[in-house]
């Protein structure tokens, strides 16, 4: 996500999470990584800072026993936020 502001003012919350791994017979899927949030501002940022880009977490595999034991998928990794000042005149 890139947002472009002269004046950046966030009441809420940014989020660019990733999604969690799905859970499968033996072998389950990995969470995806979190996403990328970037802000550049010309003067002035308020409110809240920062953002929220948490890896998904992975799924679990079910019902798997000796020899064929079950496979839990990875969690994905954390993404990143960025906010920078930049010169936004005419």
């Amino acid at each position: 996500m890139i947002i472009y502001a002269k004046n950046f003012v966030n009441a809420g919350k940014i989020t660019a999470n990733g999604a969690n791994g799905g859970s499968a017979y033996r072998a389950a899927g990995a969470g995806s990584g979190g996403g990328s949030i970037n802000v550049f501002y010309g003067n002035t940022v308020s409110g809240s800072i920062g953002g929220e880009v948490t890896g998904g977490i992975g799924g679990t595999g079910t019902r798997g026993t000796y020899p064929y034991a079950c496979a839990n998928g990875g969690n994905g990794g954390n993404g990143t936020v960025t906010f920078k000042k930049i010169d936004m005149s005419d």
